[in-house]
């Protein structure tokens, strides 16, 4: 929103709080882009977080207005703001009966806003020229001030805007659709001066309702009157049809509304959780309320008699069928000067009719309504937990009734459930997927899937059991679920559960990822941690946007259950199985449990290098770290560039000097993964001959072969061939390692090292000396680009790989033997299980 200059709207409009005439007439532009009328909020959230980061309660200068010099004392200032769109008769009743209002004894000051109407109608025309003709004029209460919105900004992003709240200030919210009584202002300032101004401020109260409330729109009930001889109540419930807001809670509820604009707020049992919260302004105020035991101090008049009421006529959101029945409901009695005289014993008491400045009230004693609207003691603060626990599926009122005149129970969910069809279209059809964190998928969400999964929303859709659904327990897996059964474009899924250590794990992903994207599937990786790798995916790395990552395997047993007709089957561990061909031609989603790259019946090439490659230039911010503290432990000198000139090298670039070394000589297997389960370990055994064809000795010979002023940097998996390298007179001060503090086991804290390693590693410019069988060493080839050397030993002849399995196995043992290996026998079991 704008004024009549450039100015921003939030600054015109301190202005004018502050006493200057603001003439807000300009040129409307109706010329370039149509908004539309229920955008998102993130370019008003930015405006109103603008507005609060502007006010600064030491620094402004607009405060000091507001000290009255001579007597030391500050006199609180009431703003109105008034909200028009294209209904000016209605505006101008309201105006009217304002106008009429008796004035307070304290400063006020009326702000109108009128929202832009892109259809041009007669009727905003009209209102623009009312809006126009007001503005900079000298009402009976105040300066009144007009600000026009010149792309159309919906009711709630214009309330949203509107008031920069200063301490000492308050304001009244009107909407063009209620009737105001002549007692409003009067009323207004006795609670201002009551409970506002008093000495014992209640800091549970963010404002003052001014409507006498007879029907429970939250709970779809009739009120039960509070019997405490008519004197103000608290109600934890913001109300829409006029309240007085106290600036320094409101102002904490617009930077609340900053961090969670982008979430569907609701509080448990109640109705109104149902209402569509890109409109609805009120149903943030109500959830910031529940979260902050907030409360509203209301009128508490005899006979209904109110300070303001809703006009209820047929317009788009009122069908003429529901006039009656809303009527009776929601239209109450306007509290006059007669009536006040009528009921003046009750009336004068709560708060007191004469000097209101000379009394002082506590609002602590008040009687409380919850958001159940039942009286309580106290209200209970919810804890983090409970916030993030609301969802549709239980913060529905617990009667269960529903006025028959709107919606039934299901129509509710349904209309609910459609709402929600439409949200996760709207993501699906942009990359990248969009709730890769939690944080931004609520408790509504969840709920809304467990419904939308169990239900068939589109003839293709493929509907999962509600006891397999509703036995979820992990969201993000339900998310995966999603992903998977309620793609509109019915695509389907690849879902890889990774196996074993770290490497491991990332080539199967790897590749599964290059499948994925070759056949236009949806990727879901199931990591779920155990005694190979304890690390969580996104503990070691950004992951891909377009990649569901799940760290349970709830998914996994979901895919077990369902029938060959959805889901095909690939359990490469299977020792028979880890060379079969996955057919991603096949129109069904694909489960793969594998630690190795796997093959495809439709060609990747070698696309899943570039993604290892891709994977590891987004590590974690705790990878990170330990990668800058070992840059920083390298000393730079002076070097010469390859035209003469003298340069200073950089730890980069003295590190791509070094040769890289991995040693991957542990051979003891308990030792290496700690609790293994026998089937695992007899497995590993397999590796055993690698290992010890890797001991530090055989690095030793190729890392002679260099010219002696060669560096080298060295990742193992056992500290005392570092130790014993280091040791050596002829690597002194030529050999450089990561200081991980002997860490070797498979903890999160190691396997940040073990990333840092594979980046290192792998950017030589040098060579890389490699350990034979080894997915770390395979992995840290495959990420960099520099020369191989495989550093190990082996048999005369080289290993058989080509030759059979059986040749193979006979030569394993052989080597063993010569090498005076202690558990011969289990690598024999070994090989007689799995080759």
């Amino acid at each position: 929103m704008v004024g009549g200059n450039k100015l921003s709207s939030t600054y015109k409009l301190l202005v004018a709080l502050a006493g200057t005439v603001v003439i807000t007439l300009f040129v409307l532009n109706q010329s370039s882009r149509e908004p539309d009328y229920h955008q998102d909020l993130g370019e008003d959230a930015n405006k109103i977080f603008n507005a609060i980061e502007g006010i600064n309660n030491a620094d402004n200068p607009l405060l000091e207005r507001d000290h009255d010099s001579h007597q030391g004392k500050r006199t609180p200032t009431l703003n109105i703001f008034c909200f028009a769109f294209n209904r000016p008769n209605d505006f101008s009743w309201l105006w009217q009966n304002l106008m009429h209002a008796k004035p307070s004894g304290i400063r006020t000051k009326i702000v109108i806003h009128v929202d832009f109407d892109k259809d041009n109608s007669e009727g905003w025309q009209e209102q623009v020229r009312i809006a126009s003709q007001l503005s900079g004029s000298e009402s009976v209460h105040g300066p009144v001030t007009s600000v026009f919105a010149t792309s159309p900004r919906g009711l709630k992003a214009t309330m949203l805007e509107a008031w920069a709240p200063i301490r000492g200030e308050y304001a009244m919210f009107l909407e063009d659709d209620i009737d105001v009584s002549e007692m409003l202002l009067v009323y207004a300032e006795k609670f201002i001066m009551a409970y506002g101004e008093s000495s014992q401020k209640d800091p549970t109260v963010l404002g003052y309702k001014l409507y006498n409330q007879k029907w429970d729109e939250v709970n779809q009930r009739f009120e039960e009157k509070v019997d405490n001889g008519y004197a103000p109540f608290k109600i934890q419930e913001p109300c829409s049809w006029g309240t007085v807001f106290i600036a320094e809670p409101y102002k904490r509820y617009l930077a609340w509304f900053m961090e969670n604009y982008e979430s569907d707020p609701m509080i448990p049992h109640a109705w109104s959780n149902t209402w569509d919260a890109k409109k609805s302004a009120k149903k943030y105020l109500q959830r910031f309320m529940w979260e902050e035991g907030l409360f509203l101090i209301s009128i508490n008049f005899p006979r209904d008699l109110s300070l303001t009421t809703p006009r209820v006529e047929v317009g788009t959101n009122i069908k003429a069928d529901w006039i009656q029945y809303l009527q009776d409901r929601l239209e109450v009695p306007l509290l006059t000067r007669a009536n006040e005289i009528a009921f003046k014993d009750d009336l004068h008491l709560h708060p007191p009719l004469s000097s209101p400045s000379s009394f002082s009230f506590s609002s602590k004693d008040l009687i409380i309504k919850d958001t159940t609207h039942r009286i309580q003691n106290a209200v209970h603060l919810p804890s983090k937990g409970e916030q993030s626990s609301v969802d549709i599926m239980h913060s529905l009122p617990e009667n269960g009734i529903l006025n028959p005149l709107f919606y039934s129970v299901e129509q509710v969910l349904h209309r609910l459930s459609v709402r929600t069809v439409a949200m996760f279209q709207e993501h699906f059809e942009q990359f990248p997927i969009f709730a890769m964190n939690c944080a931004i998928f609520s408790a509504y969400d969840e709920s809304s899937l467990r419904l939308l999964l169990t239900k068939r929303h589109y003839p293709e859709q493929e509907v999962l059991p509600k006891s397999v659904v509703n036995g979820v327990n992990d969201r993000m897996t339900l998310y995966a679920l999603a992903a998977m059964f309620l793609s509109p474009f019915g695509q389907k899924s690849l879902v890889i559960e990774v196996q074993y250590g770290l490497t491991n794990r990332l080539r199967a992903y790897a590749s599964a990822r290059a499948m994925a994207l070759q056949s236009s599937r949806q990727l879901v990786v199931v990591w779920v941690s155990d005694v190979h790798c304890e690390g969580k995916f996104h503990d070691l790395f950004v992951p891909p946007s377009d990649v569901i990552v799940v760290h349970t395997a709830e998914i996994v047993d979901i895919l077990h259950g369902l029938p060959a007709t959805l889901v095909d089957h690939y359990n490469l561990m299977d020792k028979d199985k880890k060379d079969v061909e996955v057919d991603v031609n096949a129109k069904k989603h694909i489960y793969v449990r594998s630690a190795f790259r796997i093959f495809s019946k439709m060609p990747y090439e070698r696309s899943d290098d570039i993604i290892l490659r891709n994977l590891f230039q987004n590590p974690s911010t705790s990878v990170n770290v330990i990668l800058r503290a070992y840059l920083d432990s390298l000393d730079v000198v002076t070097v010469m560039d390859e035209k003469g000139r003298q340069t200073m090298q950089t730890s980069i670039d003295k590190h791509r000097s070094f040769v890289t070394v991995h040693i991957r000589m542990l051979a003891n297997m308990t030792q290496d993964v700690p609790k293994i389960s026998d089937e695992d370990l007899v497995r590993m055994h397999l590796a055993a001959a690698f290992r010890v064809s890797c001991h530090f000795r055989y690095f030793v010979k190729q890392m002679s072969a260099f010219p002696p002023h060669t560096n080298f940097f060295i990742s193992t998996d056992s500290p005392e061939a570092f130790d014993a390298i280091n040791g050596m007179k002829e690597f002194k001060g030529r050999v450089f390692h990561i200081d991980s503090h002997n860490c070797v086991s498979r903890s999160v804290d190691c396997l940040f090292y073990a990333v840092a390693d594979v980046i290192l590693l792998s950017s030589s410019k040098n060579a890389f000396l490699a350990s034979r069988w080894s997915a770390f060493s395979e992995t840290a080839e495959r990420v960099g680009s520099m020369k191989t050397i495989q550093a190990c030993d082996s048999p005369p002849g080289g290993w058989n790989f080509k030759e059979g399995q059986h040749a193979l196995s006979k030569q394993i043992v052989t080597y063993l033997e010569s090498q005076h290996y202690a558990n011969i026998a289990s690598v024999q079991h070994a090989l007689q299980k799995f080759i």
